[in-house]
C-alpha cells in the first residue's frame, strides 16, 4: 500500500482493508476511506426532453444520492483495448 498512516480528515489512523476488490486505506476514527490519487475519467450525462439521467450512489460518502455516472482510475486498473 502507501506510506500513509493518518487519515487527512480526522487525524485518526488508517487501516488497509479489502473494498471494492482492491484494498483501500480506511480511517479508524471516522471511516474516511483515503482513495490515493483519484483521478475522474469519464462522465456520463444522459439527457432527454429536458430531465437529465441520475445513477443512486450505493457506497458512502453520500450513499442513496443521485449523481451523474463517473468513473475514477485508482492506479490499479488495468486499461483495456477493443
Amino acid at each position: 500500500m502507501t506510506a500513509y498512516r493518518f487519515c487527512p480528515k480526522c487525524g485518526g489512523g488508517l487501516l488497509a482493508q479489502l473494498m471494492e476488490g482492491q484494498e483501500r486505506l480506511l480511517c479508524e476514527g471516522c471511516g474516511f476511506v483515503l482513495y490515493v490519487n483519484p483521478r475522474p475519467t469519464a462522465c456520463a450525462v444522459i439527457v432527454e426532453r429536458d430531465e437529465v439521467m441520475l445513477v443512486r450512489r450505493a457506497v458512502a460518502p453520500a450513499a442513496a444520492a443521485g449523481t451523474c455516472q463517473v468513473g475514477f482510475w485508482s492506479g490499479a486498473s488495468i486499461r483495456q483495448r477493443d
